[in-house]
């Protein structure tokens, strides 16, 4: 189990909401991103953090390892900045009840920060360009305590409740299914045919 702070921006209600972290592949002048690649190490029964409006605004589960996936048509306007091709997390999220202001806490976070690739800034302002960022087991820990001590054991390794192991039935499971899935996309009348050749390729050659 690991542990992710995701910075929301215009997506926040979008992504909490419909329960899914996304991010572009890659800038717009087609470098990479530390912030982005993440993403791709995400594993089911993660613990994904997520920021936006200067607070903590809630808590979620990875229901899947990382996979490819289009852009989102619900960003509309705003996605339009994004390239199309991106990575894709579900996420169960629980909103907290009252959002954490991280600044009102930034010096107690402040010693638990990334040396390197921290998600904010010791004074509690989130990082330009983070998205999602890898935080350690004591920072979880301690952001739980603060916005939520009822859900501090969802950082207790024995007491989470292992996902159901993954099978040939997930999309993202093994590189064969990549095929199926294609095969099954292709026969979706119900879907435009612009985006059906966009999954495919967004798919292809992707394995999990």
């Amino acid at each position: 189990m690991r542990y992710w702070w995701v910075n929301h921006k215009q997506t926040f209600h979008h992504e909490v909401g419909r329960g899914y972290i996304w991010c572009p592949k890659r800038r717009k002048d087609g470098s990479r991103n530390h912030f982005y690649e993440t993403l791709r190490e995400v594993q089911r029964g993660d613990l994904i953090f997520s920021f936006a409006a200067a607070h903590l605004q809630a808590v979620g589960t990875a229901k899947l390892p990382c996979y490819s996936c289009p852009r989102p048509d619900e960003f509309g306007k705003v996605g339009e900045a994004w390239d199309q091709r991106g990575w894709r997390v579900d996420v169960s999220f629980q909103k907290f009840t009252r959002p954490l202001r991280i600044s009102a806490v930034a010096s107690q976070l402040a010693p638990l920060l990334p040396g390197k690739y921290s998600p904010i800034q010791p004074d509690g302002r989130g990082n330009q360009g983070a998205y999602l960022a890898e935080i350690s087991h004591a920072l979880a820990r301690m952001l739980l305590s603060l916005a939520d001590p009822s859900l501090g054991s969802l950082t207790h390794r024995d007491e989470l409740q292992d996902a159901e192991p993954l099978s040939t039935a997930d999309p993202v499971v093994l590189v064969e299914w990549e095929d199926s899935l294609q095969a099954q996309i292709a026969a979706r009348d119900s879907i435009p045919e612009t985006t059906r050749r966009a999954l495919i390729q967004a798919r292809r050659g992707q394995g999990r």
